[in-house]
């Protein structure tokens, strides 16, 4: 169920116990149990299966649909927390066990995300009886906008072992996405295979890239001076990145005319980067990490100025990646 906000007239003192008032307190700490389901506590709501208020054997927060034949239950034997979920199919090539589908998960812009990674348990007392593993996008009016297929085998682990990880390309979404849901299919119509197929500690993690402004390079920039100048300049957009005290890194590569040091540092406003250096390399590029805080604080775009001196002849610079990296890459929601 979700969460339910309590009105004023529902906390009036002079109302003790208006409706169904309770019960709202017992559901509304059922959801933030549930929320602690998924494998690392976040996003696919009671993704452990561990509620089930009304013990009607389907999890609070998913919806089950049975295939011909097909029997699901919560079971008690799991290995993230005491609760797992269970498909039976019985042998027959028309038979087969059912699905289960989440509720919606807010996720914002996929556009906005490198990636978004799907973990999960699965395995079944039959390698052959098939499963499937389906990522649904939907709108913000959550009408369905892409069915993305992460995982269908009849090649199955038959322990509860390891957790499966699938990444799903945020490219191949439209920017339009807002929510998603996890569908698992336990028991494939079409193998004909008796078994059990398991599923348990069900999460969704989008991951935020530091840059996804492809003019944060530029073309080879050349100076002479022994004293820093600016040669170049780039804009990166990372408006979710509010942390100060954290690093960001970005490679820059170098080389000069003569055997020579060459040094190189980074600006963002009046903020300078540790100065860096390399010994001349005449022929080839030497890529410099130029690290320094994070002074973002959230800005949708930010300039980035490279200076660059050297001790003798010409210094080189330039920036051929539109890579930019940071400690805090995993974003929950935005």
């Amino acid at each position: 169920m979700p969460y339910q906000a309590f009105t004023a007239g529902e906390t009036d003192p002079d109302k003790p116990g208006l409706g169904s008032w309770g019960e709202q307190v017992m559901d509304n700490l059922d959801y933030f149990n549930g929320l602690l389901g998924g494998f690392d506590g976040q996003d696919v709501y009671n993704g452990s299966f561990e509620i089930d208020a009304d013990a009607d054997n389907i999890p609070d927060g998913w919806t089950v649909s049975l295939h011909p034949g097909g029997s699901a239950t919560v079971d008690a034997t799991g290995e993230h927390g005491k609760n797992q979920f269970k498909f039976t199919a019985p042998s027959g090539a028309t038979n087969g066990g059912g699905t289960l589908i989440s509720d919606y998960i807010p996720i914002g812009r996929a556009d906005r995300f490198e990636s978004i990674w799907l973990a999960l348990q699965l395995w079944a007392t039959n390698t052959g009886i098939g499963a499937t593993v389906k990522v649904l996008a939907y709108n913000a009016a959550k009408a369905l906008q892409a069915t993305t297929t992460v995982f269908s085998s009849t090649t199955l682990p038959t322990s509860a072992d390891r957790i499966l990880m699938f990444r799903l390309s945020s490219t191949a979404l439209p920017s339009t996405v807002r929510y998603m849901r996890v569908q698992l299919e336990g028991g494939t119509v079409g193998p004909g295979i008796a078994g059990s197929v398991y599923f348990d500690a069900v999460t969704i993690r989008p991951r935020v890239p530091f840059n996804w402004d492809e003019s944060a390079t530029f073309t080879e920039q050349t100076t002479t001076s022994a004293t820093f100048v600016q040669v170049a300049t780039f804009t990166i957009h990372a408006p979710f990145l509010i942390y100060n005290d954290e690093m960001i890194t970005f490679p820059i590569e170098l080389k000069g005319s003569s055997a020579a040091d060459i040094w190189v540092r980074a600006k963002i406003g009046s903020n300078y980067s540790a100065e860096y250096k390399i010994v001349s390399d005449t022929v080839n590029y030497e890529t410099v990490n130029v690290q320094m805080p994070n002074t973002l604080a959230g800005n949708l775009t930010t300039t980035v100025a490279i200076e660059l001196k050297v001790e003798a002849g010409t210094g080189y610079a330039k920036k051929s990646r539109a890579w930019l990296q940071h400690s805090l890459l995993d974003y929950h929601r935005p």
